[in-house]
């Protein structure tokens, strides 16, 4: 019985593992660097383009994809590491946290998919 009980939790959660999708949204806090550093060399090599909807990370691989939301959603490029400020998580490029309505706030609490 406590095998069948054991098959049963295993299966169970192996269905969920594969069936439940993308990983739930995770908050964080953002801010925002811009036209101050355009033409100046990311951490991918790329030149920094304020107004290309880019993203800085820590940890987060090159070119990865991800949707953030604040007041409203936008999707952005990691291409850069950073942010170099131990209490946030991610630095958008100056059109992504203009388009979510973070650029006016300098730091805000936002969700990120797809990490």
């Amino acid at each position: 019985m406590l095998r069948k009980s054991f098959a049963l939790l295993f299966a169970a959660l192996f269905c969920a593992s594969v069936f439940a999708g993308p990983a739930s949204a995770r908050t964080t806090v953002a801010s925002w660097y811009g036209p101050g550093l355009a033409g100046n060399p990311t951490a991918s090599g790329e030149t920094f383009r304020p107004e290309e909807y880019t993203a800085a990370h820590r940890t987060i691989p090159m070119g990865t994809e991800l949707t953030v939301c604040h007041e409203g959603c936008v999707d952005v490029r990691v291409n850069d590491r950073g942010p170099h400020v131990a209490d946030r998580e991610i630095d958008l490029s100056a059109a992504a946290a203009h388009a979510i309505g973070v650029s006016n706030k300098g730091v805000a609490a936002v969700e990120v998919h797809g990490a």
